[in-house]
């Protein structure tokens, strides 16, 4: 007989990497252990870099597991990797059953042309994030014949620690009995949060005489890469801090029509992407190139006060008979809160000083009429009033669209960043009449600190040096 171990952890297509310290991205990841000694795996994940080289498959291999027997006093057939003995309902923690382990740090890798993209993953469990796990057992009569009703449970996490699964009781006969256990569930509880990655394989309770021998198990749920260990061919993927740049983004849902000289965000192609009429999702950690790195964007409806605010919606009013206009495919398509709020957060901003503008119009409808925009740079201010305004309260249909219209929606403001610290920008309708606030795009343009003229002291210090320089030349050749 033998033994599987499988994580399967799905895939939010877009990530957030930067040099500060971020959450994400989610990672698939798969093990299989075939007995107590052998093993392996590996990770994928699908990380689309707008305005790059698109979606990238990321891959890299596992470590072998460690098998860690809790009970003892039989041996484990060939096959098999390990056994039970003692039902343990404790939560968190188990001392009893087997347990498979792996810990340490994966680097997965992808390739676009010549260029190379590594990002690595910690083999650590994430509280909250859904998880799953199914294992099959079997009894030798000629060892023990296992009779009774044992209840079959998962413990992921640490091993003799973890978080309980509870299982379904399965029935032990006369006899070789072979009994199998299926479980999953939304969110990882929060006793696992920052274990190893591992599994427990147990008995919480019921009677029956041991022992019990695990065959065949998965185990599945999410984990989170580091984003800020993404590299291009070895060297960071953050922007030049030195190098000008200017992004336009239109923003929308999949197979909008993106306005020439923009970035479609999130990617249109992308079967991730929320498509039109979507009552949400928020993203997250959205890749954007610069054409000198990348930074990441993350579009929520969180308001100033750190708290869900309504909720995002996805929107294509369909294409315009005026799109061969400037901003017109811009604002065919957007997001919307009807509840007043949408935060964009940028992650991975070179220092220095940057002008934004907003656009805000929903083709047929009438919104918002005064938007507030809110900046926090990470300088402990919090969110502060730029005192720009958008006015999404135009009612202009779809093939009425112009310019003109498109602009007279926008906001424009500025805002400086540190370097360190991501930026998040609030649009907030909740002082108009209409809450609803519409979001097309945004355009952002950097320019770097300018190089210090050097000070009058250092001046005078670097002409003292040099004259004191030539007189001492001079007495040296007399």
């Amino acid at each position: 007989m033998r033994f599987s171990f499988l994580f399967a952890i799905l895939l939010i297509a877009a990530t957030a990497f930067s040099c500060s310290v971020l959450a994400g991205p989610l990672v698939d990841f798969s093990y299989t252990q075939t007995d107590v000694l052998t093993g392996s795996g590996t990770l994928t994940a699908d990380i689309n870099i707008a305005g790059g080289p698109g979606t990238l498959t990321f891959t890299g291999a596992l470590p072998t597991a460690a098998v860690s027997q809790n009970d003892s006093g039989y041996a484990v057939p060939a096959g098999a990797v390990g056994y039970i003995t003692t039902a343990d309902g404790g939560n968190p923690g188990i001392d009893n059953g087997v347990h498979v382990g792996l810990n340490g740090t994966v680097t997965m890798s992808a390739t676009s042309g010549s260029d190379t993209y590594t990002i690595d993953v910690p083999l650590t469990m994430v509280g909250g994030l859904p998880w799953s796990y199914n294992y099959s057992t079997f009894d030798d009569p000629g060892v023990v014949d296992v009779t009774g009703n044992p209840r079959l449970s998962g413990w992921p996490g640490d091993n003799e620690h973890g978080h309980r699964h509870t299982g379904q009781n399965r029935t032990f006969a006369a006899g070789q009995d072979n009994q199998s256990i299926s479980m999953s569930g939304g969110g990882l509880g929060g006793n696992a949060n920052g274990d190893d990655l591992g599994f427990t394989a147990g008995i919480r309770d019921g009677s029956f005489n041991c022992p019990i021998f695990v065959d065949d198990l998965t185990f599945g749920g999410q984990i989170e890469a580091d984003g800020g260990t993404l590299l291009r061919n070895g060297g960071s993927i953050t922007p030049d801090p030195k190098t000008p740049f200017s992004l336009m983004l239109d923003i929308g849902p999949e197979n909008q029509r993106v306005q020439a000289g923009h970035i479609g965000v999130p990617d249109p192609s992308a079967g991730s992407t929320p498509d039109s009429g979507n009552n949400g999702p928020e993203v997250s950690d959205i890749l954007v190139s610069t054409g000198t790195g990348f930074v990441t964007l993350s579009i929520s409806d969180t308001n100033a006060a750190g708290n869900d605010d309504g909720r995002i919606d996805w929107r294509d009013r369909g294409n315009s008979s005026n799109g061969a206009s400037d901003l017109v495919q811009l604002g065919e398509d957007f997001i919307k809160n009807n509840g007043g709020i949408i935060e964009l957060t940028l992650d991975g901003l070179p220092e220095g000083e940057y002008e934004a503008t907003s656009y805000h119009i929903d083709p047929g409808y009438d919104q918002a009429d005064l938007i507030q925009v809110l900046v926090d740079n990470g300088d402990g201010l919090g969110f502060v009033d730029t005192g720009a305004t958008g006015d999404a309260g135009t009612n202009i249909g779809i093939n009425s669209l112009t310019t003109q219209a498109i602009l007279d929606s926008s906001a424009s403001f500025t805002f400086t960043a540190d370097g360190i610290n991501p930026v998040s920008i609030i649009f907030d309708a909740n002082s108009a009449g209409d809450t609803e606030v519409p979001l097309n795009g945004l355009m952002l343009s950097f320019t770097p600190p300018p190089v210090p003229e050097p000070s009058t002291a250092l001046l005078f210090l670097f002409g003292a040096a040099v004259l004191a320089f030539v007189r001492r030349k001079r007495r040296n050749s007399k």
